[in-house]
């Protein structure tokens, strides 16, 4: 039994030995310095082993090993590798056949697989950075801004449709994640794709709110690069400056050195303007990697036609801003105007009533351009010469010290402008502890309708004035301009001043007759009497068409329907008189 256990072992010894006595007569016929040597007759030793105390023996070559190797080694199989002379060749060593095929196919699918899936990733960061830009700048920014009492109203509005953008785009961003966590969704499947397209049409694009946002972000930017914000020394422009200017610094060193970002106002006022376009390249990426022609990729395409549709839609009404460029022609209609007409905000109708004011203790009259914003009202009459029409007397009054009256003459604080004309509403507002009022008539019913309609809705908005004098404690830094000698119908008893003084009429009746033109009037020699006159208005309308409101009717080139001639008596008086 010991023979037979011992019998493999001396067998292996002997081959072990007859493999080293080959590599000994490798080593002497070999005529280079090797690390290899040989020690005691059995063991291979390295010469940078430190232990060792032999001399360095010639180098092997890597064939003679390998054929060494191969020789005395015993095959499972088959006859002794010993009969194998000739030393290995390259085209011995042969890869063996590979288990799958290569397939071109494949090859592109697995490529869409990962950039779809990247793609996904991307959106989901990019969205995240996109929501924390708009909370940066609603918090560092616009908050502020529209706090300061004498910034422009346009911080205020923006403000607004910042904070439903956060809305909309947390709504997104939730829906990514919910999509990215599901686990019966793999992350780089048609399915998800088709998810976060859908997503991103049915909450990240509302198109009215990015109209307005993009329309306030021209005005900002239009009121901060403006000539007078370079000029002007005015209080609202050192404040919005010193705001704007002291948030950059902040956030700028308060990032760490290894994530430096731009976070200045106008890299974050931009980030909204270019999003629409991003959600697009986005979503035309998820197609170009959908490989699976189903639903799934239907889904997709459709999605991408409607970003495209609500792109084009925004640009257009972008193009219709630049082109019809406002403020150039505003300009031209209110004189004396110390800042930018970007700082009043968006305007939301612009025409012309016939105004009627008591000035320098005289009952004056004209035909006025009126241009009314969400927080403000400019009226500025319109003088007609015969050579050029130029425009006076230019009024801008804060809505919220203002309150609109139709039936003014049944009201408790009846007197001062008065008068029976069916198409009149009288306008008072207060500044400086003195109350003034104007009265305002049209010629046309539908007109005075919505004139009526949208001063009652924006003073509503602001907040209705109650006259008791509680305005001109609390709103001392709002702009007001009107002609220096306007007389007031009341004032403050303890807060009045000598010429204030002298200037009211304290609610005095003052009857006005207003006529159209061949008009038969009562004429009463106790009544001011106004005439309407249709060319002067016609003129005014010239001056105004550029800006004048698509709702509002007009004498001239866009004429009322024949139905609303039948209608409207007015509109009879005006073809007569013409």
């Amino acid at each position: 039994m010991n023979r037979l256990n011992s019998y493999p072992l001396s067998r292996e010894k002997k081959n072990g030995e007859k493999t080293l006595k080959k590599l000994a007569r490798a080593n002497t016929c070999a005529s280079t310095t090797s690390d290899l040597i040989l020690k005691n007759g059995s063991n291979i030793q390295l010469l940078s082993d430190p232990n060792s105390n032999a001399i360095a023996s010639p180098v092997i070559s890597i064939n003679e090993l390998l054929n060494i190797y191969m020789t005395d080694s015993p095959s499972p199989t088959g006859p002794p590798i010993d009969a194998i002379q000739s030393p290995l060749t390259p085209s011995d060593f042969v890869s063996p056949v590979p288990k799958i095929a290569f397939s071109p196919k494949a090859s592109f699918e697995n490529s869409c697989l990962i950039q779809r899936e990247r793609i996904l990733e991307e959106l989901i960061e990019s969205e995240t950075n996109y929501v924390n830009s708009l909370q940066l700048l609603l918090n560092f920014y616009i908050t502020p801004l529209s706090n300061a009492k004498s910034c422009s109203i346009m911080f205020t509005l923006v403000k607004s449709s910042i904070g439903v953008l956060q809305v909309n785009h947390n709504k997104l961003l939730r829906f990514l994640h919910s999509v990215a966590d599901d686990v019966s969704i793999k992350k780089n499947s048609s399915i998800a794709a088709a998810a976060f397209a859908s997503g991103i049409c049915e909450y990240g694009i509302d198109t009215y709110v990015y109209e307005e946002y993009i329309s306030e972000y021209a005005d900002i930017t239009r009121l901060i690069n403006s000539k007078h914000a370079e000029n002007s020394t005015a209080s609202y422009l050192a404040l919005q400056t010193q705001i704007i200017s002291g948030s950059e610094t902040y956030l700028q060193h308060t990032q760490p050195s290894t994530m430096h970002m731009d976070l200045s106002f106008f890299s974050l006022m931009q980030r909204p303007v270019s999003r629409i376009s991003k959600y697009r390249l986005i979503v035309e990426l998820l197609l170009n990697n959908t490989f699976e022609i189903d639903q799934n990729y239907y889904c997709v395409q459709n999605c991408l036609n409607v970003i495209k549709a609500k792109l084009n839609t925004v640009n257009k009404s972008l193009m219709k801003i630049k082109e019809l460029n406002v403020s150039n022609h505003i300009h031209t209609l209110v004189e004396g105007l110390d800042r930018p007409i970007e700082y009043f905000g968006k305007l939301n109708l612009s025409g012309s009533l016939l105004c009627i004011w008591v000035e320098g203790g005289e009952v004056k009259s004209s035909w006025a351009s009126i241009l009314c914003f969400k927080s403000y009202i400019l009226i500025s009459s319109v003088t007609l010469n015969e050579n050029q029409t130029t425009c006076t007397n230019t009024f801008i009054i804060p809505l919220n010290s203002c309150s609109v009256s139709k039936d003014y003459i049944n009201s408790a604080n009846f007197g001062g402008l008065v008068s029976d004309y069916p198409l009149s509403l009288k306008l008072q507002f207060e500044n400086s502890y003195c109350k003034y009022e104007l009265l305002l008539a049209s010629i046309i019913e539908l007109e005075y309708l919505i004139w009526k309609e949208h001063l009652e809705s924006y003073i509503f908005l602001n907040g209705e004035n109650k006259f008791d004098y509680s305005y001109s404690r609390n709103n001392q830094h709002d702009v007001f301009k009107c002609p220096s000698n306007l007389n007031p119908y009341d004032i403050h008893l303890s807060k009045y001043d000598c010429e204030n003084l002298r200037l009211c009429y304290f609610l005095e009746v003052i009857p006005v007759e207003i006529t159209k033109s061949n008009g038969k009037g009562l004429r009463q020699s106790e009544c001011v009497s106004i005439e309407l006159k249709f060319r002067d208005r016609l003129r005014v309308e010239e001056l105004l068409q550029a800006i004048w409101t698509v709702s509002l009717p007009l004498l001239g080139t866009k004429a009322i329907s024949q139905n609303e001639s039948r209608k409207h008596a007015a509109w009879r008086w005006k073809i007569r008189a013409l």
